[in-house]
């Protein structure tokens, strides 16, 4: 069985997605991120969620990494980023748009989750940076802007024919967007009518789920 190191991210969702359309079985394993552990920092060089690692032992330590590998180990079943060179360019497309925006989400989980004092603690001040009121603005500004300049890219309900990577990756920023209050504004329909299929609406774990162990 293939184990997904981590259970709530906006990138695992998107190897969440991945597994789920290719039907492959798979487990999670609970990751404290505030402290990690020396068996999680052995898997992984970068120390970020997810990792995973396939059946055979193979290591994928970067979410992108994981949906490149799946697709390619598993070509006969569902392709996540694209049946064609011109449906992975756009994909890839969505996909680097949605990380930008996401780089610019620092600062609020360090509010929102309180992490000035341990990022500094930790010889990591340079992290420890928070926004302020103007500057939040300005954020949600740009994002709007950001979201807007994509939406044309959108092929009916999907970016490519059906469901890929790249609507994983709009979602997962839009889940993302919410823990931090920032608004999606237009997309809300788009959202809500993708999150009526249970395949795509299962690649955000539930309160309840469990990984199988902790690490």
């Amino acid at each position: 069985m293939i184990t997904v190191y981590g259970i709530r991210s906006p990138y695992v969702a998107r190897v969440r997605a991945s597994l789920l359309h290719k039907q492959l079985p798979f487990e999670h394993v609970n990751v404290n991120m505030r402290k990690k552990s020396d068996k999680f920092k052995k898997l992984t060089p970068i120390e970020t969620i997810p990792v995973v690692v396939d059946t055979d032992g193979t290591v994928l330590c970067d979410s992108f990494q994981a949906l490149d590998y799946l697709d390619a180990k598993y070509p006969q079943t569902y392709k996540m980023l694209g049946e064609n060179l011109p449906e992975r360019v756009k994909i890839l497309t969505i996909i680097e748009a949605a990380d930008k925006m996401m780089s610019f989400f620092g600062p609020l989980y360090i509010e929102k989750f309180q992490l000035a004092e341990a990022q500094r603690e930790s010889g990591r001040s340079h992290r420890a940076l928070i926004y302020d009121e103007q500057q939040k603005k300005d954020l949600q500004k740009e994002i709007t802007y950001r979201l807007g300049r994509i939406k044309d890219l959108r092929d009916g309900m999907f970016f490519t024919r059906k469901f890929s990577a790249a609507d994983a990756a709009i979602l997962s920023l839009f889940s993302n967007m919410d823990t931090l209050g920032l608004e999606i504004g237009e997309w809300k329909a788009w959202r809500e009518r993708l999150l009526e299929n249970q395949t795509i609406a299962k690649m955000f774990a539930s309160p309840e789920e469990k990984g199988v162990r902790d690490i």
